[in-house]
């Protein structure tokens, strides 16, 4: 019954359109395939095992390729330059730096990313007068005295674009003009101006940013990074000035199976005044070597990625080596395929 029923419907299948023209192309297929004696030939002389060779070769590759990924360190850096007051009236005697480190998913902007404050004294030992700068911006305009500069770059995988300059800000209640000019996604200059009013001489930065120091996009569990600190007179700082790297929040990782398994700074240089899975900060003999030095270099895991990773790397050595073996296989087919073809071939022409 059930087969008479099969019977009867493939003979309507037979008689639509969709049957016809799958059987034209078909036709067309295997006539072209048949057109000489290419096709027998490489048949012949293992065709179909060349293709699976070929194929298993090209997955092959790419899975050393993911493997060799997996067990690359990420190296990214951020380099602040403080020039200073370019109007050399005033010399730095202030500096608290903040980088958050925390875990975040990829492609958002962190709030508060990294945070700064710095300030000046004057230079007693300056002859003459000030130097006064007019500053001028659209219904703003005033005398300062104070300009610090400072260059931001950042070195990482990300492609560069460049944006118009902007932006302009002040706050004329505080005496201060901050001026950001961007000339890329990867350089940017500050201008912090104080006007003559201002008796305080300290600036205060905030950057919400897409962090890229440890690469939060993709699977590489090892990472390092170097956020660079290049200043030229150091000496008057004052011991409140600190650096401060929060890498571990375990009040946001806190769930009803406990904590997350923290990130692992490994190494850090130069050695900090306080070390633990929370924060690193430099002070004081501390702080002055970072800034002797240019910068920090911190290097580090991160479990979660790396138990990830070890796993997905175990599961693709073993298939990689079943590839392998397999197309070492397929090779001494075609090999002993290749020497009867030509033993028949000799043969052949033996007999003629």
């Amino acid at each position: 019954m059930i087969k008479n029923v099969f019977i009867l419907m493939w003979d309507k299948f037979r008689k639509t359109d969709l049957f016809k023209g799958c059987e034209w192309i078909y036709g067309k297929i295997i006539h072209l395939l048949f057109v000489g004696k290419w096709m027998p030939t490489m048949m012949a002389y293992g065709g179909f095992h060349i293709l699976i060779l070929i194929l298993l070769g090209c997955q092959a590759a790419y899975m050393w390729l993911e493997l060799d990924k997996n067990n690359i360190t990420s190296f990214n850096q951020i380099i602040y330059r403080f020039y200073g007051d370019t109007l050399h009236n005033y010399r730095l005697n202030y500096l608290d730096f903040e980088k958050d480190m925390r875990r975040r998913p990829d492609n958002i902007y962190n709030e508060n990313d990294i945070q700064y404050k710095y300030g000046f004294i004057r230079n007693e030992n300056q002859e003459g007068n000030p130097l006064i700068k007019t500053i001028k911006y659209k219904n703003f305009s005033g005398e300062s005295d104070l300009v610090a500069k400072i260059r931001y770059v950042s070195c990482n995988n990300l492609p560069d674009t460049i944006n118009n300059r902007r932006k302009h800000e002040f706050d004329v209640k505080k005496n201060r003009l901050y001026n950001s000019e961007y000339t890329s996604n990867h350089e940017r200059f500050y201008y912090d101006i104080s006007l003559l009013e201002d008796t305080i001489h300290r600036f205060h930065r905030v950057t919400h940013a897409k962090d890229h120091l440890i690469e939060w996009e993709n699977s590489k569990p090892c990472f390092s990074f170097w956020i660079g600190f290049i200043v030229d007179d150091y000496k008057d700082l004052k011991e409140e000035s600190e650096i401060r790297i929060k890498f571990n929040d375990f009040e946001k990782d806190f769930t009803s199976n406990g904590y997350r398994k923290p990130l692992i700074f490994e190494k850090v240089i130069p050695q900090p005044t306080v070390n633990n899975l929370k924060e690193i900060v430099y002070r004081n003999q501390e702080l002055y070597n970072v800034l002797k030095q240019g910068g920090i270099y911190i290097s580090g895991v991160d479990p979660e990625k790396k138990e990830i990773v070890e796993k997905q790397n175990l599961r693709s050595t073993v298939l990689l080596g079943t590839i392998i073996a397999f197309m070492l296989d397929i090779i001494v087919r075609l090999i002993i395929k290749w020497r009867k073809l030509k033993e028949y071939k000799d043969q052949k022409s033996s007999n003629h």
